[in-house]
């Protein structure tokens, strides 16, 4: 019988909680406090019971890969040092490493998923579709997710910690940032479903088609009126009848005199 090679992961280390140093790429931004002070409680009274995973970095320093959360807690909690499980990563591996982890245990929300995809993009100049292949996702579900960044960051925090869903925030997607906000406070302060929230997004872009259309009508109806105006006052000149007239526009009207000789 062939014996299998034994795979060695990394190296588990001890590391005082100074080294460690937030990698600038990854996905996760928001800490909710209330699960970060009870993390805080758990860790001072068992220790950090899962490695962080980190990568070597400049100075003797280590960047964390994945448990960033973890490393805060444990800082907070006092301890000095914690479990660390130590790979050799480039820089790209290592962010598909921390995205994939988050997405296993569902610690992202939409929005920082969204951001994450998007920094990976830019950083590596890839393809939205080789990154979905490479987080096992169908490319038109990413490509739905990251409609979510048309959302103004500063609607972000609140509407996360509001507990407004991905489903909510899809119907925010087809409305202006004013109407965005609107559609925000309303489903925060009236508690809306997602039927109900998609039924409003229905209505404020209604009422907005029909009064974009109402001042089409009356801008062609003007331009209409002026021209005619215009015109007139050309066929008179051509005739021989020397008119004067005089223009002037304000912000409300428009204003017209004209003066025919005897």
């Amino acid at each position: 019988m062939k014996k299998s090679k034994l795979r060695c992961g990394g190296q588990i280390l001890y590391v005082p909680v100074e080294l460690l140093v937030s990698d600038p790429m990854k996905p996760r931004i928001y800490f909710n406090d209330t699960e970060m002070a009870e993390l805080c409680v758990s860790i001072a009274e068992r220790g950090v019971l899962k490695p962080i995973s980190v990568r070597s970095a400049r100075n003797g320093k280590y960047k964390i890969i994945s448990g960033e959360r973890r490393a805060r807690a444990a800082a907070l909690a006092g301890l000095t040092e914690v479990p660390c499980i130590l790979l050799r990563m480039s820089d790209e591996e290592a962010v598909f490493a921390a995205l994939s982890e988050n997405l296993q245990c569902s610690a992202l929300n939409y929005f920082e998923f969204a951001a994450s995809v998007e920094r990976i993009h830019r950083k590596f100049c890839l393809g939205y579709d080789e990154i979905a292949g490479k987080i096992g996702m169908n490319i038109n579900e990413l490509t739905q997710k990251l409609k979510m960044l048309s959302i103004p960051q500063e609607l972000r925090t609140r509407m996360i910690e509001n507990g407004v869903t991905e489903r909510h925030a899809r119907e925010l997607i087809k409305l202006n940032d004013a109407d965005k906000e609107r559609l925000v406070n309303e489903i925060i302060e009236q508690r809306l479903n997602v039927t109900a929230a998609k039924q409003r997004a229905a209505e404020i872009l209604s009422a907005k088609k029909t009064k974009n259309q109402h001042t089409v009508m009356l801008y062609k109806d003007i331009t209409v009126f002026v021209n005619t105006i215009d015109k007139t006052i050309d066929t008179m000149e051509k005739s021989g009848i020397k008119a004067i007239s005089c223009k002037n526009e304000e912000e409300d009207r428009i204003e017209y005199k004209v003066t025919i000789p005897k």
